[in-house]
C-alpha cells in the first residue's frame, strides 16, 4: 500500500480486471445504462428458464397473472367495509 509520496500499484477503487481488455462478447460496457441493460437481459433469461421449467408459454403466464389479479380484485371488493366511527356523545353533532 502506498503512503505519502510513494506511487501505488492499484489504480482506482473499481474492478482490478477492468484495465485488461476483455474478449467476451457480453463484457460490461462503460456506457451509462449498460449495467441496467445487462441486468434486464439476465432477468429475461431467468424468466424464460422458469417458464420452460413450468412448461408455460409467455402468453399462458400472462393469462395466469391476469386471472390472479382479477381474483385478488374480486376478493378485495368482497371484504366488508368499515363504517365511519361514531362521534362521541359528549360533543355536539355539528
Amino acid at each position: 500500500m502506498a503512503q505519502g509520496r510513494q506511487p501505488g500499484n492499484v489504480r482506482g477503487l473499481g474492478d482490478p480486471t477492468a484495465d485488461q481488455p476483455t474478449s467476451a462478447p457480453n463484457a460490461a460496457s462503460r456506457q451509462p445504462g449498460a449495467e441496467n441493460a445487462a441486468a434486464d437481459a439476465t432477468q429475461l433469461q431467468t424468466q424464460r428458464a422458469r417458464l420452460q421449467q413450468m412448461q408455460l408459454t409467455a402468453a399462458q403466464a400472462q393469462q395466469l397473472l391476469n386471472a390472479l389479479r382479477a381474483s385478488e380484485q374480486q376478493y378485495i371488493q368482497q371484504l366488508p367495509r368499515q363504517g365511519p366511527k361514531p362521534a362521541p356523545s359528549s360533543k355536539p353533532a355539528w
